[in-house]
């Protein structure tokens, strides 16, 4: 799965996003005041009280304001984010390898 896809226009009112084979994401495309499902950093899921709490501070998930946002504060709040390559190394890390064996 990439690490980015892109929203095309689902109808009048929605937009759709294939997250793989298996998962669409289908979104309004006027929202106010809301907190998506998905961090709009990372891609992954928002998760818990302190996703939310991070989300409505630096506009990302939990794990992302701890990783990037609170270490960049100043740049961060002028709009900096972590390049894509910098994403997709972080949330390699965060996953660790599959099914327990360590890959060194």
């Amino acid at each position: 799965m990439s690490l980015k896809s892109e929203w095309s226009e689902f109808d009048e009112d929605r937009l759709v996003k294939r997250l793989d084979d298996e998962i669409i994401v289908i979104m309004p495309k006027q929202m106010n005041d809301h907190i998506p499902f998905f961090c709009p950093v990372c891609e992954v899921a928002m998760n818990g009280v302190a996703g939310i709490l991070s989300y409505q501070k630096f506009a990302c998930c939990d794990w992302c304001s701890n990783q990037w946002a609170y270490v960049n504060a100043l740049t961060w709040k002028s709009g900096w984010r972590p390049s894509p390559n910098e994403i997709k190394r972080a949330l390699e890390k965060r996953n660790g390898p599959s099914f327990g064996i360590n890959n060194k």
